[in-house]
This record gives C-alpha cells, sequence and structure tokens, in this order.
C-alpha cells in the first residue's frame, strides 16, 4: 500500500466542493434582485418561486464552505503552530477583509447610490466619505455583534472565519491534548452507529435556537447564524481529526439527502421565509420552526460532503489555475454583479430574460475579474493567495475520505 505523509497528500473534493459553493453565492446573489423585495437593488416584480430558490441555496451554500474550513484548520495544524497558523490565516483572510472592506465597500456603496439615486456626483467624493459613513452606521445601529462584520458586506465571511480560527485556537490545542484526544476517540466509536453523524445538528442549531429570539430586525446574517456556522467550522474540524468520523459521514449522508429533501419542503409548506422575517418569542411554534431549520442546513452540508466523497470526478485533482480562482471570485463577485443588476433591472426586458442576463454575466464577467486578479502579482495577497502560485501535490485519489489539505 502507498504511504503518503500529511505534507503531500490533498483532499481534492475539498477543492471541487470549494469552486461549486463559491459558484453558487454568485448566482445567488445574481438573483436576489429578482427574488426578493429586502434586497439591496430590487427589479420592480419578483418572481415568488424563485424566492424559493434563493431561500434553499441560503440553507445549502454557506455552512459547506465553514466545514471546510474547519476541516483544513485541522490538516494545517498537523505541520504548523497554533501562533504559526494564525498568522497565516490573517494573511489569508483577515487582509482580503480588512483591504475589500475598504475598497470593495466603497464601490458597493456608490453602486447602491446610483441605483437609489442618493450617491454624488464624484465617487472620490464617495470613497472619501465612506469611512465615516459605516463608522457613523455601526456606532449607531450594529453595536457589538458579528453584524459589525456586515461592514464588509459579502466579506463577512472572511472577517467570520478569521473570528472563528482565533477564537477556536484554546480549542484546537485542547483537542490535541491526551485528555482531548481521548475525548475524540470516544466521539469516533460513538460514530459507529448509524445516522450518528446526524447528531451533530443538535449543536448546530442550540445557537439558532437562543440567539434567534433576541433579533429585533431578524437578518440572515446575525448572531444567530453566526453561532450556527460556528459549530458546523468545529464540527469540520472535528470530523477530520478521526478517520473513524469522516468515513460515518460518508456513510450518514445517504440518509442526510433524504433528511434535507424532506426538511426543505416543509420550511416552503411552513412559509419559514416569511416567518423568520418578523420578530419572534419563544414558545412551540418557535422551537419547531428553528429545530427543523437547523437540522434541515446540517443535513444539506452532510449531504454535499458525501456527494464530494462519492462523486468519482471530485477525486480527481482541480487544476491548479481552476483551484485558485473561488478566493478571487468570492472577493471580487459582489461588486461585478451589483452594477451588472442596476444596468440590467433598468432595461426593458422581460423578467425571465432579465434574469438569465444577470446570472450569466454576473457569473462570466466575475469570473474574467478573478482571472485577472490571480495573474496580477501584487494582487494575488489581496485575493487571500500565496504570491508565487504553487502546484497542488500530485497524488493518487484515496478511497479513504480522510486526507491532508493545508
Amino acid at each position: 500500500m502507498l504511504t503518503i505523509t500529511i505534507a503531500e497528500q490533498r483532499i481534492h473534493y475539498f477543492d471541487w466542493l470549494r469552486g461549486l459553493a463559491v459558484l453558487g453565492v454568485v448566482i445567488y446573489h445574481a438573483l436576489q434582485p429578482f427574488a426578493s423585495a429586502n434586497w439591496f437593488i430590487v427589479n420592480d416584480r419578483v418572481d415568488p418561486v424563485l424566492a424559493l430558490v434563493v431561500n434553499v441555496l441560503a440553507i445549502v451554500g454557506m455552512p459547506v464552505l465553514f466545514l471546510i474550513a474547519g476541516a483544513s484548520a485541522w490538516f494545517a495544524l498537523q505541520k504548523r503552530s497554533i501562533r504559526e497558523f494564525l498568522g497565516e490565516r490573517a494573511q489569508r483572510l483577515l487582509l482580503p477583509f480588512a483591504v475589500g472592506t475598504l475598497v470593495l465597500g466603497s464601490i458597493n456603496g456608490y453602486i447602491l447610490g446610483v441605483f437609489n439615486r442618493t450617491a454624488p456626483a464624484s465617487f472620490l467624493e464617495y470613497a472619501i466619505a465612506y469611512p465615516g459613513i459605516i463608522f457613523d452606521y455601526n456606532v449607531h445601529h450594529v453595536g457589538l455583534s458579528f453584524r459589525l462584520l456586515l461592514v464588509g458586506v459579502h466579506l463577512w465571511f472572511l472577517g467570520a472565519l478569521f473570528v472563528f480560527c482565533l477564537a477556536g485556537a484554546p480549542i484546537f490545542a485542547f483537542l490535541s491534548s491526551t485528555r482531548g484526544r481521548s475525548m475524540l476517540a470516544a466521539l469516533a466509536r460513538l460514530s459507529d452507529r448509524p445516522g450518528a453523524t446526524l447528531l451533530f445538528a443538535v449543536p448546530a442549531t442550540l445557537p439558532i435556537v437562543a440567539l434567534f429570539a433576541s433579533v429585533e430586525q431578524p437578518q440572515l446574517w446575525d448572531n444567530w447564524s453566526f453561532g450556527f456556522f460556528s459549530v458546523v467550522f468545529l464540527s469540520g474540524y472535528v470530523m477530520y481529526s478521526d478517520p473513524r468520523l469522516a468515513s460515518a459521514a460518508r456513510r450518514d449522508s445517504v440518509p442526510a439527502i433524504v433528511i434535507a429533501l424532506l426538511g426543505t419542503g416543509l420550511l416552503v409548506v411552513a412559509n419559514y421565509a416569511e416567518w423568520a422575517m418578523a420578530r419572534q418569542q419563544y414558545g412551540l411554534t418557535y422551537f419547531a420552526m428553528l429545530s427543523l431549520y437547523g437540522l434541515t442546513a446540517w443535513a444539506w452540508t452532510l449531504a454535499l460532503l458525501g456527494l464530494g466523497m462519492r462523486a468519482r470526478f471530485m477525486q480527481l485533482p482541480l487544476p491548479n489555475r481552476l483551484g485558485e480562482l473561488a478566493m478571487p471570485l468570492y472577493i471580487l463577485h459582489y461588486s461585478f454583479v451589483s452594477a451588472i443588476s442596476v444596468f440590467v433591472i433598468r432595461s426593458p426586458l422581460e423578467l425571465p430574460t432579465k434574469i438569465a442576463v444577470n446570472v450569466v454575466l454576473g457569473v462570466g464577467i466575475s469570473l474574467l475579474g478573478a482571472i485577472v486578479a490571480t495573474n496580477v502579482p501584487f494582487l494575488r495577497p489581496l485575493m487571500g493567495l500565496r504570491r508565487t502560485r504553487s502546484r497542488f501535490a500530485r497524488t493518487l485519489p484515496s478511497a479513504s475520505p480522510v486526507g491532508a489539505r493545508i
């Protein structure tokens, strides 16, 4: 049997899942102007069927990215100290978040102002005033909460991921101790029972249930959802710390897809999207709705992870240049999609044509922007990439779902 060291091995389906999830985020943002009357840039008519599609995408996409990030943290810490790990994550997450918030944030704000016809004539004038606008908004409307990360709009993901890495450092250190490894081993033994990894939905749902009622104006990305994401991130770390847990996740992905489909159907029938927009109080409906949401979101995450483990094409290496596009595509797409949406919405096209044009142009131009960014040396660190390209290790696809991804 071929022995491959951690430094040489790579989980190829992580790259595929990451790329597909980011592509889903781009499509999600391109669809929003025609699906939600509460979006920043809205068409004069929205499609209720499309609203259901968007709500499903919101449940499915981001948890997968956090799960992969948690697993990647485990692999990274097998050859780095906690301090080295946090320094590397600061360069690849915090730097793009900070620079992107200032540069892309002002662009996004100006585009929104153009759509609402409230922007000044000069972008430079708006860019100079932008830091003060953001500071004033956060002080008077946000306060101390995860919502502060929304100053970066879609870049909240990078900020949240760095916060999770920073806050998770003591947990990672504990889990690497003798007592921590014993706990992980005990958890791995329990995973022998069918459906065991679906129980990760319980700790993942607790922050949703505990924090949702505290939201005065419910938003999709708020303390309750960040609490859920943090547990999903930690679950990714735990799941790949022992081969038995990862194998159990692969086994349970089949019932997970059934639960995910049933849960999504129930959420649609219960009109969860409209229910979640109002201030809620504790009660039977409250606990039922949010528990169903948490279970469904985790089931989708587990199902998609299982797809990555099972799909043959995802066991093959993703071309290096293509794999590098995920991060710059995520960082840059929102500005491109927003600008395109303004023009498409104001066009005389029919609604189906508007939707198609917005998605095709949004994805296409965002990909072109990401390709350019990866080929400009000084932009690469700002896109969360290494300064020079590094070839992915070429390894034989492993039958085991566990490999190393640095």
